[in-house]
């Protein structure tokens, strides 16, 4: 007979899995990044399961800081623009009332 495992240690295993591949993701594509561009200036933003926004960035001294988030929300968002990723987000099923 099948080792029975339960749901919620399923469910932590795949989100252990899937967190620890995005960091490797993050880690692999910004040094590749630096391999191939002489990069100065970065942000790196993220969102975590509850929805806060977390960030961390380094103007390098060659963009000013009162520009720096337009500035990077604005090649953000050409780049998504140019992308042609198809739309993954799935809203939530929210429990039915009543």
């Amino acid at each position: 007979m099948a080792k029975l495992t339960k749901l919620s240690v399923h469910k932590n295993t795949v989100n252990k899995r899937r967190k620890k591949n995005m960091a490797r993701d993050i880690t692999r594509l910004g040094a590749k990044m630096c391999k191939e561009s002489d990069i100065r200036a970065y942000a790196i933003i993220g969102i975590d399961a509850k929805g806060n926004a977390h960030s961390m960035w380094d103007t390098g001294s060659i963009i000013p800081l009162w520009g720096f988030p337009e500035t990077m929300g604005a090649i953000l968002k050409r780049d998504v623009e140019r992308s042609d990723v198809d739309e993954t987000w799935i809203p939530p099923v929210l429990p039915i009332k009543g």
